[in-house]
């Protein structure tokens, strides 16, 4: 009989969080409103996760879906069912005060059975291998004899021709030896975590790379509240750039150039010759800069979503779609904008269209001016792969492609008094006249998603809604591709000054 005064669990999915941080399991146990809600992406990204482990379960016939609403009854269930010995999906076991739920498992011969976790990755890491080790240990303690241990996880070069196979979309790898080798020290590293859970005092923290590995920790902002403003943490990333103002008439000189990509660079004399030329530093850089423009500049933004299940024939898991070309035309210095605009629609495949645009807009000549050349290159290189009559046309416009990050990589802007503390994921902050704290940038992902919801999902919608979302989604590209010639308008003042 189960009790119903039980201790706080140790679940997998805590046990984890234990793993990576102390004080982050504890706080979901006790104060778990300090946890900020899931946002849309990550929702989202649940979902996707759901359909994925559906679609593998059909790779184990006759299999059983244990009910998991009911946590007692999911106990009880689990017992019954492991005497039909079949494949069970989702079982789950209690040994003390730890508690797991498996993906699958899978009977062998008379009285074994094989551990199958599912994951949306496209290989095997170390947190999978934790995860599993969790799962054997609750599971041997519960009288189960396990014989192997497996990781189902998405094949990255699966092409996708027709209706999805998924026995090809899929690849299962054999993890038995390294989870044989994570069980070493296992009781241990639960009994720790257990201790944590048992007190109601919140444990102490030090920060660190565990802050944001393997996951992105919730909770980071709080444990990282009390650095001082150009900490050494700030250094440039580039997904990490801090908003900046260079129109107010205030150039902010550059305390800290690192550069952590460049092989036999050293940071601290680039930071020095930084220091050394003052605003000087800068000016060079722009002036650099506009000497390898030539107009006509097109200023263009691309935007892609990358699903796990290919879409499209020709397509693998994982890439990049892009559904929105947004493309401002400036035939030379200071003339009028004239823009081009492309949104994808519904039950169409855009590649072929969206390069059919790209090739009557660029033309042959002109600097092609982007946010961040890595990822457009990376866009269309893909595309070239896919589609090989398109690959003169892409080595065109990658060679004449430039980005804002070409002239940004090398330093870190930050207000000299100390007061802008929001960050802009790959995206270059406005610069010139722009109220930070009325600033509203979406992510690439989040747009990407509101694209996906009207476009690919099985569910009735509005035909208002649609448009809504799209006419958002252009004027969205469009601000963003007109933006980038803003920035050009500053860089060229600071260069001539």
């Amino acid at each position: 009989m189960i009790g119903k005064n039980w201790k706080k669990l140790l679940t997998k999915s805590n046990y984890l969080l234990g793993l990576q941080c102390h004080k982050l399991v504890h706080v979901k146990l006790y104060d778990k409103e300090r946890i900020p809600s899931p946002d849309d992406s990550t929702m989202y990204r649940f979902e996707a996760g759901n359909i994925i482990e559906a679609m593998a379960k059909t790779l184990f016939p006759n299999g059983i879906d244990v009910p998991r609403d009911d946590f007692v009854r999911n106990l009880e269930l689990t017992e019954e069912l492991l005497k039909k010995r079949l494949s069970l999906f989702e079982p789950s076991f209690k040994f003390g005060q730890t508690y797991s739920r498996g993906d699958v498992l899978v009977p062998v011969g008379e009285n074994e059975w094989d551990i199958v976790e599912i994951k949306s990755a496209t290989k095997v890491k170390d947190i999978n291998l934790h995860d599993v080790s969790f799962q054997k240990y609750v599971y041997e303690n519960c009288g189960l004899k396990i014989r192997k241990c497996f990781l189902m996880y998405i094949n990255k070069e699966y092409v996708k021709h027709g209706a999805i196979e998924a026995d090809k979309l899929f690849v299962k790898t054999d993890i038995t030896k390294e989870v044989g080798d994570l069980s070493v020290g296992i009781e241990e590293r639960i009994q720790k975590i257990l201790d944590v859970i048992n007190n109601e005092i919140e444990p102490s923290y030090e920060i660190g790379n565990h802050c944001s590995d393997p996951y992105n920790c919730p909770i980071k902002k709080e444990c990282w509240a009390d650095l001082p403003n150009g900490n050494i943490l700030e250094f440039y990333k580039k997904e990490k750039i801090q908003c900046f103002d260079l129109g107010g008439g205030k150039l902010i000189k550059i305390p800290k150039v690192p550069d952590f990509y460049s092989e036999g660079k050293n940071p601290i004399q680039k930071k020095m010759t930084a220091i050394r030329m003052g605003e000087n530093f800068e000016k060079h850089v722009f002036q650099n800069f506009f000497q390898n423009l030539t107009y006509p500049i097109y200023y263009l933004d691309i935007q892609t979503i990358n699903p796990a299940i290919p879409r499209y024939d020709g397509m693998k898991p994982y890439k990049k779609i892009p559904y929105q070309i947004s493309i401002q035309i400036q035939e030379y210095k200071d003339s009028d904008l004239t823009s081009v605009s492309f949104l994808a629609e519904k039950d169409e495949d855009p590649r072929i269209k969206f390069l059919n645009i790209l090739k009557d807009t660029l033309g042959d000549v002109g600097t092609i001016l982007v946010y961040d050349s890595t990822k457009e290159q990376s866009i269309l290189k893909g595309l070239a792969w896919t589609f090989p009559d398109f690959k003169n046309f892409v080595g065109n416009i990658t060679s004449r492609i430039k980005d804002i990050w070409g002239v940004l990589e090398n330093f870190h802007y930050f207000d000299i008094d100390g007061n802008l503390k929001s960050h802009i994921k790959y995206q270059i902050p406005k610069l010139s006249n722009i109220n930070h704290e009325s600033l509203n940038v979406r992510t690439g992902e989040d747009r990407g998603l509101d694209f996906e919801k009207i476009i690919f999902t099985d569910e009735e919608i509005e035909i208002s809604e649609i448009n809504e979302t799209r006419d958002k989604l252009e004027k969205e590209g469009l601000r963003d591709s007109r933006d980038m010639s803003k920035i050009l308008e500053v860089f060229y003042e600071i260069s001539k000054n």
